[in-house]
């Protein structure tokens, strides 16, 4: 194990220009210095360097001695931590863990609000309201919570009153199930935990409901748009409903499509865009089924259609399905369905769908060579050919 210690230090070799200098943890280990900053400064005859603490004669002692008392305790905790633990710890392990607001609590929740407030920039609007009314409804059935107690028993208790008390469908308890099982997850991978307490649990998820279109029923509305029969406001979602069948994509990523979202690659034109829920890049080649959706550029940063909210976007995909005769329940989120269901059909191999769906972040990261484009293409092509 490598030696550590540290000391609470002023810094007199950075006066302010008030004359007071700034308060640090200074924080050796291997020999080698770390400086970490107070958020307070004080002046030098404040300060007992001996003792390490701030004097009365500093208006605010108290409060500075507060955070000095709790950085002194912190630091402690984790630098026994890691000796009774036998790892070893290194400088910048040391200021990693020391940032980390949530080191030490037990408080399952504290550990969600604090993932919260962590990755909020990483996560969609709609994934963070998620995790909220999971924190929500977890606070109702157990008000205090520890990661000792999430463990078999708390899982069977919880999903009973789930089902039993709020009367939450299939689909709903799984996904507070799988949120779970998702943040143990996270926790055992930053060290919040020594063991995962929900490592062996199967979480199976339900076969859904959502139905998808057969290439035949795709044809059908692609004939009745191609007709121009339609009034106006149902021609306007069959056409951007069209559209998110052929690519596979999401309502707020449809919605939030732009013309500069539009780009070519060896001539060949791609959709190029950060998807909303994951906030990862998509790649998406326009074969010539979906080129001729594409409304007329008026200007480059222009929305690329006009799209209902999703309500009366669905009320009218069942008018339209009416119209055609398909006897389906189809909502707006049936278009990815059939995207991927189609692709399926047409024998693409799972890596690619994950591509042009987006639904692997391992793999929208690791593949985008001239290669994998050329592979995304391959299989939209055969997509484009099985329309009429």
């Amino acid at each position: 194990m490598t030696n550590a210690s540290f000391k609470i230090v002023i810094r007199k070799d950075r006066p302010k220009k008030d004359g007071q200098f700034p308060i640090c943890l200074r924080v050796i280990i291997g020999r080698k210095p770390k400086l970490i900053p107070f958020p307070f400064s004080c002046f030098d005859k404040d300060f007992d360097s001996v003792k390490e603490f701030v004097k009365k004669s500093d208006p605010l002692h108290y409060q500075k001695n507060l955070l000095i008392q709790k950085t002194n305790i912190k630091a402690n905790k984790i630098m026994f931590d890691y000796a009774i633990e036998e790892k070893n710890l290194s400088l910048n392990e040391f200021e990693k863990v020391f940032k980390n607001d949530n080191y030490g609590s037990k408080s399952f929740y504290e550990y969600i609000e604090y993932l919260i407030e962590k990755r909020e920039t990483e996560l969609s609007s709609d994934t963070i309201l998620f995790y909220r009314k999971q924190l929500s409804k977890l606070r109702k059935f157990r008000p205090e919570l520890t990661f000792s107690e999430v463990n078999g028993d708390f899982i069977y208790a919880y999903k009973n009153y789930m089902i039993r008390t709020l009367k939450n469908k299939e689909i709903t308890w799984y996904k507070a199930l799988e949120f779970l099982k998702r943040i143990c997850n996270r926790a055992y991978k930053e060290k919040k935990i020594n063991e995962h307490p929900l490592r062996d649990l199967e979480i199976k998820r339900p076969k859904g409901d959502s139905k998808h279109l057969t290439i035949d029923e795709l044809n059908k509305l692609q004939t009745l748009y191609q007709s121009g029969e339609l009034q106006a406001n149902l021609q306007n979602v069959l056409r951007y409903f069209l559209f998110a069948c052929f690519t596979g994509m999401r309502y707020q990523d449809v919605k939030d499509l732009r013309f500069t979202h539009i780009k070519e690659v060896d001539t060949r034109p791609f959709l190029d865009f950060i998807q909303h829920k994951t906030k990862k890049q998509s790649i998406i080649p326009v074969f010539d089924q979906v080129n001729e959706l594409l409304p007329e550029k008026q200007f480059e940063h222009q929305r690329v259609f006009r799209v209902k909210c999703n309500q009366d976007t669905n009320r009218k995909l069942k008018d339209l399905m009416q119209i055609c005769e398909i006897n389906k329940r189809i909502t707006f989120h049936s278009a990815r369905h059939t995207c991927s269901n189609a692709l399926y059909g047409l024998n693409t191999n799972i890596d690619t769908r994950c591509m042009i769906l987006g639904d692997t972040k391992e793999v929208i990261n690791n593949h985008y060579t001239e290669t994998d484009l050329n592979l995304l293409w391959n299989a939209m092509e055969i997509y484009s050919k099985a329309l009429t």
